[in-house]
Formats: structure tokens, sequence, C-alpha cells
């Protein structure tokens, strides 16, 4: 689909040495087209960020209608339209991911590696059925796309980014080598910051040490298009102002696997299969970050998030329609505990509660 921007912007002119100062604001117009998913309300592609973010979910704030509120120095929670957490379905490049702390100290958007994603596309609301079962506040769609190349066979590019207060550091790399049957793309990002002082001149906790990577290969064979990827997301040393705990560790690990067939099979004239896995394992106390208070046992509570599923899908165009049938499946294994913690030898001594007792979902659709 073709849709038309209107983009408009306002330069200001020098004001000194106008005549009678008639001139003071010069109106610049630009137009462009761009292919949009028409479910999709608002999409950036390769659009340079204007400073350095600290995750996916502060960067979609600046969509219209879109917030997040602040978790730590590292964890934004979206919310599109006054709705979050599992009302808003969250994909990377096809693969649903969920935070393990049953606090929502780490929203899935914590583990996505924005800086190497080409496209990132928001549904507000359920106007499409595609990606899967909930969604009921939106769908968040961070995809990769398949690099082109000229006669080099190869492209990459490499940022920086510094911010004064809070000393945050983020460096990114992204890096594609192949030809127009295949390709190999690796990528990755460090970003690193300590505390921030807000106006007052008051310290407050907002310390972590991110490092994401990843690694794609894809290529052509005949009518098929066969993808696989694989991504890591470390989080280390979170700290959050406010919070009784802090996060030592926060990791990320997703594999996904993509088929698709671009030829016609009778009525269907294209057939896609996505498949993922996505494990998460995550650790918050209230001592390994900071000092022990007066009690001499510590709590401790580690978590983890297991996700893996696919879609099949079959798309039949008619002469003023496309259709899009198909089948998803998603499935997800959680768990928390918390635990007395004496600290002595880095063991959980005592069960306290169990937060997530291995909570079993499973969500099945056709469509």
């Amino acid at each position: 689909m073709k849709k038309q921007f209107l983009l408009t912007a306002f330069a200001m002119a020098p004001a000194l040495g106008l005549a009678n100062h008639d001139l003071a604001i010069e109106l610049v117009e630009v137009t462009a087209e761009r292919d949009l998913d028409p479910t999709a309300d608002q999409i950036f592609s390769d659009a340079p960020l204007t400073k350095p973010v600290h995750d996916a979910g502060e960067l979609l704030r600046s969509v219209t209608g879109m917030s997040a509120t602040r978790r730590g120095g590292r964890g934004f929670e979206p919310i599109i339209r006054g709705q979050s957490q599992n009302r808003l379905n969250i994909i990377s490049d096809g693969a649903f991911n969920y935070g393990a702390c049953p606090g929502r100290m780490d929203p899935p958007t914590t583990y996505v590696g924005f800086d190497s994603f080409d496209q990132v596309s928001v549904i507000k609301g359920n106007r499409s059925v595609i990606y899967g079962a909930g969604g009921s506040g939106g769908t968040l769609l961070f995809e990769h796309q398949r690099p082109e190349f000229d006669e080099s066979g190869y492209r990459g590019n490499v940022r920086l980014g510094y911010t004064g207060n809070s000393d945050l550091r983020s460096a990114a790399v992204d890096f594609a080598a192949g030809n127009d049957r295949g390709f190999v793309r690796v990528f990755g990002e460090n970003i690193e910051s300590d505390n921030y002082d807000d106006g007052d001149g008051n310290t407050v906790s907002s310390t972590f040490d991110s490092n994401s990577f990843g690694v794609i290969v894809g290529g052509d064979i005949g009518n098929h298009y066969l993808e696989a990827s694989h991504e890591v997301a470390n989080e280390e040393d979170l700290f959050y102002a406010g919070n009784g705990m802090d996060a030592p560790y926060a990791d990320s690990t997703t594999s996904r696997f993509k088929w698709d067939y671009n030829a016609s099979i009778g009525p269907v004239d294209a057939l896609s299969l996505n498949l993922y896995r996505s494990d998460v394992m995550h650790l918050m106390d209230n001592y390994t970050l900071r000092p022990r208070n007066a009690m001499p046992n510590g709590m401790a509570a580690p978590s983890s998030s297991d996700t893996w599923g696919g879609r099949f899908m079959a798309t039949l165009n008619g002469d003023n329609s496309e259709w899009r049938v198909g089948i998803d499946h998603r499935a997800n294994d959680r768990r928390a505990d918390l635990f007395m913690d004496a600290g002595k030898d880095g063991s959980f001594d005592m069960l306290v509660s169990r937060m997530w007792p291995d909570i079993e979902q499973r969500l099945t659709g056709l469509f």
C-alpha cells in the first residue's frame, strides 16, 4: 500500500537585516511516499535518534497517543491510550517476549536492542487479528528488513551517543554482507549509565549496564525464502530508585525461524511460517547491589519466563481484496519465588512465597 505523507517544517530565517522584519519564518513543505501496513498508524524506518534513549519503551514516547512509565534507569513500560502490560502485544521480529519479573521491573521492551531494528510499527487497538491473541490496547512490531546491497556486497554502520547527566554512553554496530540471493547480518549494542541528578541536585539510583548482540542468516532457494536468527540481551546491575530491591541481572535469549513461499498454489498466492522461542532469566534482591540492612537475612526473588510459538499463514489475492488465513499458537511458562537469603554461600535458604507457581499459558487462534 502506498501512502503519501506531508511533512511541514518551520525554518527560522535571520531576523537581523530583513527589511521591516516582514519575513521571520520560512515554510517548507516536503512530500514523500512509503509502503505501509494498512493497519499501522506510525512507522519509523532508519530514523536517526535525536538523543541516546535508554530502551525501546522510551523511544516510543514520541508516538502520538503513546506514553511510558519508568521502572528505573532502564525499563520503560509502553502505554497506548491508557492500556499497557499484557494488553499490548510486543513482537520482536515475529517473536513474543514476556518479562520475567512479577513486579514488571523488566518490561518486554527492555530486551529489544532497538538500534538494530529497521522498522518499528505501532498498531493502536485491535485493528489486526494476525498478530496473535490479546492486544486490546495495541501491537508493537519491531522488525528487521532484508538488507539490500550495492556492488560491494556489504553494508554497515556504527553509532555512538553520550548524555552528560547520568553519564550515559551508548555504542552500536550493524554489519551485513551478501547479495540478492542470501546474506549474513551481525549486530550489537552496549548502553551504560550511572546514577543521574534530579533538578534539586539529588542523586537518583538509575545505574545499569546493557549488552545485546545477534546474527541473522537468510537466503532464497527457488521460490522459498529461509531465515534464521539468534539474539541475546544481557542486563546487569540495574538500580531502581524508591524500590526495595535491585536487579543483579536480567537476561534474554531469542531464536527465530522464518519460511516464505512466494508462488501460487491453486487459489493461494503465498505461504509463510514463523517459529520462535524466547527465554528470560531475572533476579531481584536487596543485598547484592546495596548494603544489607539491620536484618541479617536478605530477600531474593529469582524468576523466569519461557515463551515459544509460531504462525502459519496463507495469502489469497483477489481483484480488489486480500485475504489472510492462518493459525497461530503461543505458549508461556513462568515461575517466580521469593526467598529469604542469609547470603553466606550465595544460595537461597528459605522459601517465603510462590509469586508465580509454575504458571502455564496456552493460546491458539484461527484467523
